[in-house]
């Protein structure tokens, strides 16, 4: 559903609840008032001597004071103000009654002319008084008629009275209201207890038709109809620049690559779809920075593995010479050449180096990479590397030595990459010497508190002005070039990750006359130094 149809929708609806139950409201007030003006009516009645004819002649009495719908006053025409309006402004005598005609003095013992008066007797003569052939309709006017404690009334034409009025009184209420059949209509009855518990008069009832009140329901309907439509409108008006500028929104998000200028048009103004607008463009902003980000390093990575590939290619094939001339060598029943198997086994060497180097670049380029922290000993990492390259270095005539402190020397790090990183380093010492690489490892401090390892070679070394990129990855200096043609320049630039990730530092330094010095260090795992929070950093 759209959002117009859902905001009209749903301020119909409240408009239609608040219209009924205003209409409702209005007519309990309606109600509420009317009763007050029945009773009303009752106790004036009987304070204008009601009391003694009813007392003087109960089986007769009855009070009916004729009219149309409404009771005399201001009921048939909207809300009243006081129940006196309910009072005739004089008195009703039938024709057949024996008492005087209107404006005549009144009888000795007789009620003022200015009040109710009770019915006098009908074209059949002395009997009970109240409607019947040739009398006023039940539904015509208002009626009053009296009932004894036990609710039952002197007078055998009244109605009898109203079990809901019955229950209310029994239960203690001076007064009790409800809906009735008044003939063969509705109307409302009101009873009233008096003052007079002992008499026939201890309890009156009221009875008349509602007032008209089509004409007030009718505006109050219009009212509330005019009211909602109005609101509608609003609403509608109101939420056609809001449905506007979201399509705009939509549009603009829809783009694959926004115009110039539709980010400023999108978010003009100063309200919530503005905000949403405004965080729209920053987060396209950042995922078109994202793309882009990827789209470079798919194309380094593709650049990449195209010269990875010819790199592993190369050593293969030549591996793969090696090892026919060896095979034929076999099949002469000549001894194998101690050279080729040299070379043979160099070759493997430097393939196995550049599959670990490719492994640990993968997990290195997966973004923010989890590194996997315990207590390393690298003088143990130090032994593997060493063993791993002696043969090699053995074969090239090149002397490898290492020497390490007594005991453990623990960092806090992950162990497959840090003898990544120092495989390099041997590595590449191995095989740029001349004739000696040493690997020192050795504690500072007192008590220690940090390490440094040195790899130092005897070889050409590395140009000064070419020492600050050796480290960037596929950057080969012209003496590695030289010296191995086929090299893909990760070796060094792996060791710098890796050492950063770890909050180690890397340093390269030439050897005069010749060589290279390469250093790592750190703080050692035991250093646990107390942060300002009281939480160790280690």
């Amino acid at each position: 559903m759209k959002l117009r149809a859902r905001l009209a929708l749903a301020v119909a609806a409240t408009a239609a609840l608040l219209v009924t139950g205003w209409v409702v409201v209005s007519a309990r007030q309606r109600d509420a008032r009317f009763d007050d003006a029945l009773r009303e009516f009752a106790n004036a009645t009987l304070d204008a001597g009601g009391r003694d004819r009813c007392e003087a002649d109960a089986g007769r009495f009855v009070v009916h004071v004729p009219g149309p719908g409404a009771i005399p006053g201001r009921m048939g025409r909207g809300p009243f103000r006081r129940g006196d309006d309910l009072l005739p402004r004089g008195p009703r005598v039938r024709p057949d009654d024996d008492g005087p005609e209107r404006g005549a003095p009144p009888r000795t013992g007789e009620p003022r002319a200015d009040g109710p008066r009770p019915q006098g007797p009908g074209p059949q003569g002395p009997g009970p008084m109240g409607p019947g052939p040739g009398r006023p309709r039940e539904e015509d006017g208002t009626w009053l008629w009296a009932y004894d404690a036990a609710f039952v009334s002197a007078n055998a034409a009244a109605p009898p009275l109203p079990a809901p009025l019955r229950d209310a009184l029994a239960g203690g209420a001076r007064t009790a209201a409800t809906d009735g059949s008044i003939g063969d209509r509705q109307g409302r009855q009101v009873a009233v207890r008096t003052a007079w518990p002992d008499g026939p008069c201890a309890i009156v009832m009221v009875r008349r038709m509602r007032p008209t009140e089509a004409g007030d329901l009718s505006t109050l309907w219009v009212g509330g109809l005019t009211l909602a439509l109005g609101v509608l409108g609003a609403v509608w008006l109101a939420a056609g620049s809001v449905v506007r500028r979201l399509r705009r929104l939509e549009q603009h998000v829809g783009r694959t690559e926004p115009a110039p200028g539709a980010a400023e048009a999108v978010v003009e103004g100063d309200d919530e779809v503005t905000s949403v607008a405004r965080a729209f463009d920053r987060a396209g902003t950042s995922i078109r920075a994202h793309l882009a980000t990827v789209e470079a390093r798919e194309r380094t990575l593709r650049d990449f593995v195209g010269n990875t590939t010819h790199d592993v290619g190369t050593p293969l094939t030549v591996l793969q010479a090696h090892l026919t001339a060896l095979r034929d060598q076999a099949a002469e029943g000549r001894p194998a050449d101690g050279e080729r198997v040299r070379r043979a086994l160099e070759e493997t060497h430097y393939v196995g180096m550049l599959l670990h180097n490719l492994g640990a670049l993968a997990r290195l380029e997966a973004g923010e990479v989890h590194l996997d922290r315990h207590r390393v000993d690298l003088a143990g990492v130090l032994h593997r590397a060493v063993d791993r390259h002696a043969p090699v270095a053995r074969g090239r005539g090149v002397a490898l030595e290492h020497a390490v402190p007594e005991g453990a020397v623990e960092v806090l790090g992950d162990v497959t990459l840090l003898e990544q990183a120092v495989s390099n380093v041997v590595h590449n010492a191995v095989s740029y010497a001349d004739a000696n690489v040493a690997v020192v490892l050795e504690t500072s401090g007192a008590p220690a508190t940090g390490f440094r390892l040195r790899v130092l070679d005897d070889g050409p070394g590395i140009p000064a002005e070419e020492l600050a990129r050796v480290t960037e990855r596929a950057y080969r200096g012209q003496t590695g070039r030289t010296r191995r043609p086929g090299g893909g320049g990760l070796g060094l630039a792996i060791v710098k990750d890796v050492v950063e990730r770890h909050g180690f530092t890397l340093a390269l330094a030439r050897i005069d006359p010749r060589g290279l010095e390469v250093t790592i260090a750190g703080r050692l795992a035991t250093y646990t130094p107390v942060s300002p929070t009281g939480r160790s950093r280690a």
